[in-house]
């Protein structure tokens, strides 16, 4: 049991590995560390979002956007799919994307070296048997552990990046995957484009699209999809251990001695 500590909630902790409050949930867990650096790489920011470190994450992939656009990165990358490799060295920016490219290390590493450092908290804090706060209530806001169903953000997150995090009270991701799904899709024309597709305007859908915006939905649609499922399946068996630690410390004295084997059987 650790150091003895009670396991229902206190103010008082050394080393907690989740924080509620009533518009967001911040956890630790053991992590990979190369799936955040893989996350990185797809779009820096992602990782860092995917390890709660939300302003740094915010920051880079603002970054992202900015110097992708004025490096035109994804108009290569696209010239680079269809074989086209000439007129993608051409498109380049190369002022601009030696500034992308140091970002873009950094990003990986210090994504590398948090997870490091967070999985041994995460193991401090689980020998200490760390206690869990399972409610909370603000003015504005509710926020509870409960158990949730991943397959519910994760087909909500495939419609529209951000409402999976709505469904499990990730506020300030909800609001700047909302906002960059958005920007995206005005700059990429994605919807007038699903609209004559619709109608059987194939053509006029390939016109319209502008695919140095579109190739940003992928990493970002691609992220929120995966890091919802893993944070409802977190959230989850947080509220089964913060129960189990409840029961254990208010129904069950540890002085009971229970009965096993055949004398339970012969007694019942």
């Amino acid at each position: 049991m650790g150091f003895g500590l009670k396991n229902t909630y206190s103010e008082k902790l050394r080393r907690p590995f989740v924080y509620l409050s009533p518009f967001i949930t911040n956890t630790i867990f053991l992590r990979n560390p190369w799936v955040s650096v893989w996350w990185s790489a797809a779009f820096p920011g992602c990782g860092h979002v995917m390890l709660c470190k939300y302003f740094t994450g915010f920051i880079l992939i603002g970054w992202e956007f900015f110097i992708n656009i004025h490096a035109h990165v994804n108009q290569a990358i696209l010239y680079s799919m269809i074989g086209k490799f000439e007129l993608a060295k051409q498109t380049i920016d190369t002022e601009w994307f030696l500034l992308y490219i140091g970002v873009y290390i950094y990003a990986m590493w210090d994504c590398f070296s948090l997870t490091t450092d967070l999985n041994k908290f995460y193991l401090l804090a689980d020998y200490e048997d760390t206690s869990i706060m399972p409610f909370n209530i603000g003015a504005l806001e509710i926020n509870y552990l409960d158990i949730r169903n991943n397959w519910n953000g994760t087909v909500w997150s495939m419609f529209t990046p951000g409402l999976g995090y709505l469904y499990i009270n990730r506020l300030p991701s909800a609001f700047m995957f909302l906002i960059w799904f958005v920007v995206v899709c005005r700059f990429s024309h994605l919807l007038p484009a699903i609209h004559k597709t619709c109608v059987g305007n194939f053509h006029g859908a390939s016109l319209i699209l502008n695919p140095e915006w579109l190739l940003f939905l992928p990493s970002l649609m691609g992220f929120a999809v995966y890091d919802v499922y893993i944070q409802v399946n977190t959230l989850n068996k947080l509220f089964k251990k913060e129960q189990s630690r409840f029961f254990m410390d208010h129904y069950q004295s540890p002085k009971i001695e229970l009965p096993f084997g055949n004398h339970a059987n012969e007694e019942g």
